[in-house]
């Protein structure tokens, strides 16, 4: 585990200056209702691609600060562009940009379960980014999505 920690620290090291990478708004579905994302791709080829989970009331530009404007997600997408690979960063159901459908009081944890899953299907039939190699990082309660979303996948 030390070893991921220290890889994700030396790609976010990475990130002082801007980088050649384009953002594209996006939105798919889940459950029936709308998520809004962005989709961060290096220069060049379709890349492998990382999901960006945020924590329990925050969303995908979130903690953005005068010396990090981007804030930890878009540094992060950053960071992972420089290092050749694509990120998707999304609002959960219920936060951020996605609350057409859902308000934030209605959010659970199995919806956002539910949301970290939709946002894998829709990468895996993307044909902007290598969709048979996608990893995720999550911060706070979305870094706990990993294993459950495991569980219900069987993975």
């Amino acid at each position: 585990m030390m070893r991921h920690i220290l890889m994700f620290t030396a790609l976010i090291s990475l990130s002082s200056t801007a980088h050649a990478m384009s953002e594209t708004f996006v939105t798919f579905q889940s459950d029936g209702q709308e998520v809004v994302g962005t989709l961060a791709l290096p220069d060049g080829d379709p890349a492998p691609v990382v999901i960006l989970l945020h924590g329990f009331t925050g969303s995908r530009d979130e903690l953005a600060t005068e010396a990090v404007p981007g804030g930890v997600f878009g540094e992060t997408a950053e960071a992972l562009a420089e290092a050749g690979m694509a990120s998707l960063r999304i609002d959960f159901r219920g936060s951020g940009e996605s609350t057409a459908d859902l308000s934030f009081a209605d959010t659970t944890f199995e919806s956002q379960v539910t949301d970290a899953l939709a946002a894998l299907d829709y990468l895996k039939v993307s044909d902007m980014v290598k969709s048979d190699d996608i990893y995720l990082i999550g911060w706070s309660q979305g870094a706990g999505f990993h294993r459950r979303g495991r569980s219900i996948r069987g993975a």
